[in-house]
């Protein structure tokens, strides 16, 4: 199942297949890159905070609270107001998943916005995901829900500030330096202590593979081997927003150059 998780510190997401393709969102103007450079460019009335690529269309929602679908090429845009700031969106099966403080769903062949409340948080929700099948969220709030409605949920002991998807796991990221492999029923597989306070947390690549930048700006990495969470090696000096997830490897910028996280 192919899906996409684009959080508010990303700025790049890619399309799912072989001849993946690129956009990009940052002071008000989204971009679709190739190789080349700059190949179609779009600028919304407002700022851009959450994307993502779903059943051939660019969906993306700003800080006005309004939600716009686009074709491939950024030529046509059609958009309608929300009553919710949409901090995360997820593309499922053709669906889409937007979160704030709640979670709501979308079809992508809607001819109008209609989003539909699926379960509510009592604070932001800081990560969207899939867990066998279901849509996951977590939140500032403590709990992480999934199920079809919600319904299976868990309340850790200090907030949940980020999390990590990918493949075959979710690794839960909370305020005291702890990141949990979850499974489902949101059971705790396994632990690890973080080397610091996470700033940001990468998705987790075809290896199992994941990242967590500090609020220090160091790149700590880790690998899932077994069920077990195991620390690999650090970098130094490297931005949140200069990590990324492309066609299933993890890439970094430093001194302007890119270079894959492992």
């Amino acid at each position: 199942m192919n899906f996409l998780t684009i959080l508010i510190l990303a700025n790049t997401i890619f399309t799912p297949g072989e001849n993946a393709e690129w956009y990009s969102f940052s002071a008000g103007e989204v971009k679709k890159l190739s190789a080349s450079g700059t190949a179609a460019s779009w600028r919304p009335s407002s700022e851009i905070i959450s994307m993502v690529y779903c059943g051939k269309n660019l969906f993306a929602g700003d800080k006005s609270r309004r939600v716009y679908q686009c074709d491939a090429d950024l030529k046509s845009c059609k958009s309608s107001s929300v009553p919710f700031s949409i901090k995360y969106m997820t593309c499922i099966s053709g669906t889409i998943y937007m979160a704030g403080n709640s979670i709501k769903v979308l079809k992508s062949d809607s001819q109008v916005f209609k989003p539909v409340l699926l379960w509510e948080h009592s604070s932001w929700v800081t990560g969207l995901g899939i867990l066998s099948g279901n849509i996951l969220s977590c939140s500032w709030d403590r709990t992480c829900r999934t199920g079809k409605s919600g319904t299976i949920s868990r309340r850790f002991s200090n907030a949940v500030s980020f999390i990590a998807v990918g493949k075959d796991y979710i690794v839960i990221a909370t305020d005291d330096l702890r990141l949990s492999l979850v499974e489902t029923g949101l059971r705790i597989k396994s632990f690890i202590k973080s080397n610091g306070v996470a700033a940001y947390m990468s998705p987790i690549d075809n290896s199992n593979r994941f990242a967590v930048v500090s609020v220090g700006g160091n790149l700590y990495k880790y690998q899932i081997v077994d069920d077990r969470i195991k620390f690999r090696s650090k970098i130094k000096n490297v931005s949140k927003t200069d990590v990324w997830l492309e066609k299933g490897v993890l890439k970094y910028t430093k001194s302007g150059q890119t270079r894959d996280v492992f």
